[in-house]
């Protein structure tokens, strides 16, 4: 359904105002703006998506990540030994950070429905036995079950529980070597004559605030401003306003897009500086880089989804359709981003939908910034693809958006 309401054509004429009546003194990217500022007071709408429902994703997110690391994660354990040494390996377990023995049991019952009925993440099984086959030095294998579902708590917990079952079995093999004589500087070394040295780098403390939270606030916001640019534009559209728009910028349809989203362009850049900081500093979380280029690429990442939100309103001049595009681009992008899931593991059209999202770049550039402190120059060509996704989009959106403005049978559409 179009409508047919409002003038079709707005040109200036010789002695310097527009078909509309706006002078030319009147129009212009200040004009648009200030109209623009007046509908933004007018809609309750706007304070929502542009401050209340941002804060509060940010405020949840802030208090999920606030401890870092997960913790005490809830497992149960099996022993059917109980013996001194079974116990003294359930301590070792409770004792680490992340895991919470929260029951204790000597029979051995159902495993598998222990963690469907999402009593715990992981269930441990000392098997009878294990005391006295260690003393015999017989390798009795203490078996951990997990949730593979829960891939995050499933191989922290493996990580801990491997963690305090080998220094546990180090400190037996360490002891029985004393006992026979050895120093224990050799007892211990022989205990492990090969061994691994972990040093991971940029982010040693593996904490998830660092690793989560700073990737999940751009990723939030990105939904926002996408939105938010569709409707600003498309509402113009919709409610037939488009020749009063286009008419404050003197019939320019570039300079109506320029006024119109640089308030809105202003303040999610600032929202999102803002929250990247708080977060950095309320959380003590390392900038290893450069600020004003990281502030410069969330500019860039606005600029470049309000773009996008341009050229989706422009290709289908119709508000519903490009709010359900956008939200088809939006909402699966972490999840491509490379930052769950590896990009190089995806399949080939993985890949190519993460890399066509501006959102993936300025994670990169994220991260290159915040926890490796890349320098300005190995970020560039980052910086330079968001560049290119605030232009390409707006360049493509530049002819259908002015026959959009122009056609009144493109107005109107619901």
């Amino acid at each position: 359904m179009s409508g047919t309401t409002g003038s079709a054509t707005i040109n200036g004429d010789a002695d310097g105002a527009t078909s509309t009546g706006f002078s030319r003194r009147d129009t212009g990217v200040t004009a648009v703006a200030r109209r623009e500022l007046h509908r933004l007071r007018a809609r309750r709408l706007y304070p929502l998506l542009l401050l209340i429902l941002p804060v509060i994703g940010w405020g949840v997110l802030r208090a999920i990540f606030g401890s870092h690391v997960a913790r005490d994660l809830p497992v149960v354990v099996m022993d059917a030994d109980g013996s001194a040494l079974s116990r003294r390996v359930v301590r070792a377990i409770d004792a680490t950070a992340s895991v919470r023995v929260v029951s204790r049991t000597s029979a051995i019952g159902n495993v598998e429905q222990v963690l469907q009925r999402g009593e715990a993440y992981a269930v441990v099984v000392i098997p009878a036995g294990l005391e006295q086959q260690t003393a015999r030095a017989q390798g009795t294998p203490i078996l951990l079950y997990t949730n593979g579902q829960w891939l995050l708590p499933a191989s922290t917990i493996t990580r801990d529980v491997r963690m305090a079952v080998g220094t546990v079995s180090a400190q037996i093999e360490v002891g029985r070597r004393v006992a026979r004589g050895a120093a224990p500087s050799t007892a211990l070394v022989a205990a492990e004559p090969v061994r691994t040295q972990l040093h991971p780098l940029y982010n040693p403390a593996l904490d998830y605030a660092a690793y989560l939270f700073l990737a999940l606030i751009p990723t939030l916001l990105h939904v926002f401003v996408l939105v938010m640019a569709v409707h600003v534009v498309g509402v113009e559209l919709k409610q037939s306003t488009a020749a009063q728009w286009l008419a404050a910028a003197g019939g320019r349809a570039g300079i109506a897009v320029i006024g119109k989203l640089l308030p809105y362009t202003l303040w999610y850049a600032l929202l999102g500086s803002v929250m990247l900081e708080v977060a950095l500093r309320s959380l003590d979380l390392p900038m290893a880089g450069n600020r004003p280029l990281l502030h410069a690429a969330m500019l860039l990442l606005v600029m470049a989804y309000q773009a996008l939100g341009v050229l989706l309103v422009a290709l289908t001049s119709n508000l519903r359709v490009a709010t359900s595009a956008s939200g088809f681009i939006a909402g699966p992008a972490f999840a491509v981003a490379g930052v769950s899931f590896p990009r190089f593991a995806m399949p080939v059209a993985g890949q190519l939908w993460s890399v066509v999202l501006p959102l993936s770049h300025y994670l990169e550039l994220q991260t290159q910034q915040v926890i490796v402190g890349a320098s300005v120059r190995q970020s560039a060509p980052l910086a330079a693809t968001l560049m290119a996704f605030v232009a390409v989009p707006a360049l493509l959106a530049v002819r259908p958006l002015r026959r959009a403005l122009r056609d009144p049978q493109c107005w109107g559409r619901t």
